[in-house]
């Protein structure tokens, strides 16, 4: 376990470093949040509210510093929600813990901060101008490590081939890489919860099987939503549309995904086999397989496919 936190630690260390701006702070800082609120909620109940509260109060005045507007306010966001969501799981530690759908839905809160972000009137502005500093960091950076000028200008003229392009994709994907990003921390920070759980004794972090992943029915309210900014309003606001659909569609797809290996392996489909059906069924069609799993996953918000009977009288 410490090598593997050792390695985990040095990695997230090296991407900060490689992570334009004041950005880089949150491969470290949220892990360690996720997992000291987890910890702390887990260990004083309702009075660990405080932390994200006094976690909030403190990062207003870092935000001052950072630059450029409006990522001055939402960089310094992401520290205490990070911390909400550690105090959500280790407040539902007792009792079994959550269950797998539950902890997908405890990463709604870092959905609606980056519907927020896309909401944000100098949003997509504020984006150009980061981007712009992140190409000019880039080249500079192949400069300093002393790569030929030819190389570095062949770069600069990819890049401005590529850039209207990225400029035009960038508002739209942003909000939900920065929630993938935040999901991936939230993970790396529950596994050292469950370190450093050990280390002080306690009682080890409960799990979830996948097979029963369910997410619960508030989930679909980040669906309608996001489909009424997409169909009603206008199209500025497609982005913060995005920022909701596309996490919600991961989340039931996740979902559908159970629903699928359950229902497999009800029939008496080996474990492996059934692996290889899937990943054959995603190589081959990626573009239908997981919207058809996202419908799959709704469809079970209703109807509980799992619970349906099988031919054998067995249920899925």
């Amino acid at each position: 376990m410490w090598f593997r936190l050792a390695l985990l630690t040095l990695l997230f260390t090296w991407l900060a470093q490689g992570t334009p701006g004041t950005w880089g702070v949150l491969w470290l800082a949220v892990p360690g949040t996720v997992a000291v609120s987890l910890l702390v909620a887990w260990r004083f109940g309702r009075m660990a509210l405080a932390v994200p509260l006094l976690l909030a109060a403190a990062m207003v005045g870092v935000g001052v510093g950072v630059k450029p507007a409006p990522f001055s306010l939402w960089f310094v966001g992401w520290i205490p929600v990070a911390s909400a969501v550690g105090v959500w799981m280790g407040s539902r530690e007792e009792g079994g813990g959550p269950g797998a759908g539950e902890r997908v839905w405890m990463l709604a809160p870092f959905v609606l901060l980056a519907t927020a972000l896309a909401l944000a009137p100098d949003y997509r502005p504020a984006l150009d101008r980061a981007w712009t500093r992140a190409q000019r960091t880039a080249l500079a950076e192949l400069r300093r490590e002393g790569v030929a000028e030819a190389q570095v200008s062949e770069m600069e003229r990819t890049m401005a081939k590529q850039d209207p392009e990225v400029r035009r994709v960038l508002p739209f994907a942003m909000p939900q890489l920065l929630v993938l990003w935040m999901a991936l921390l939230t993970a790396a920070g529950r596994g050292l919860a469950r370190f450093l759980g050990r280390r002080l004794g306690w009682p080890t972090l409960s799990t979830a099987p996948f097979l029963r992943l369910r997410l619960p029915d508030a989930a679909l309210a980040p669906v309608i939503a996001g489909l009424a900014l997409a169909l009603l309003a206008d199209r500025v606001f497609l982005p913060a549309a995005l920022a909701l659909l596309v996490p919600a569609a991961l989340g039931y797809s996740l979902q559908g995904l159970a629903v699928l290996v359950s229902l497999l392996l009800s029939r008496g489909i080996p474990p492996a086999l059934a692996a290889i059906l899937i990943m054959g069924l995603l190589a081959l069609t990626t573009l239908a397989f997981l919207p058809s799993l996202a419908l799959v996953g709704l469809t079970d918000a209703w109807l509980d496919l799992r619970k349906l009977e099988s031919p054998g009288g067995r249920e899925a």
